[in-house]
């Protein structure tokens, strides 16, 4: 093949690639799940026994451990993306080095092992380096990718107690339970 036409479909790769890239970060979102204070007011009104102020706090602190939380995971997926990419560029690089170092035989030859593979040391290694480059980067996306999720999952579920928290809080009888119910809360907010 021509220089001429490896080059134009090292053009189309990246203009396909650079558009799944800019569609990919055009869907992300914004990684708060909630900002802002949780209002206690009616809790005040229906039986809360612990002081509000030390109520607000807890609250608070569960929030920012939840966004915290989904902040990471937010990181790590877009880890995950980047090394996709990566991955898909490196067997790219494969391919395209492949197609311009290896060599074709005419068909009534013989060829031997050498002419099948036609590549020179320094190509051979190469090569190779992209292949490893592309199974790291392959099984780094993976890794990623599982802890983003494990990470969205802990957000979700402190986001869950912190919702049945404030449902519960003001139904206990004494200032002890309400006390304890928080402390739960904030036990599982500083949770890794």
């Amino acid at each position: 093949m021509s220089t001429m036409r490896y080059l134009t479909y090292i053009l189309v790769m990246l203009l396909v690639l650079g558009t799944a890239l800019q569609q990919t970060l055009l869907q992300r979102s914004d990684p708060s799940l909630y900002s802002g204070t949780i209002s206690l007011a009616s809790l005040s009104e229906s039986g809360l026994r612990v002081p509000e102020a030390e109520a607000q706090e807890v609250f608070a602190a569960a929030r920012d451990r939840m966004n915290q939380r989904n902040e990471t995971g937010a990181l790590f997926e877009w880890i995950a993306t980047g090394a996709s990419w990566f991955n898909i560029l490196c067997s790219i690089l494969i391919t395209i080095a492949l197609g311009w170092a290896g060599k074709s035989v005419t068909p009534g030859d013989r060829p031997t092992d050498a002419q099948l593979v036609g590549l020179t040391p320094a190509w051979a290694r190469t090569i190779g380096f992209a292949a490893a480059l592309a199974g790291a980067s392959a099984y780094a996306g993976n890794e990623a990718g599982q802890y983003a999720q494990g990470r969205y999952g802990a957000a979700e579920e402190l986001q869950t107690r912190i919702a049945e928290t404030r449902t519960e809080l003001p139904m206990l009888p004494d200032e002890a339970s309400q006390r304890a119910l928080l402390d739960k809360l904030a036990l599982e907010a500083q949770r890794p």
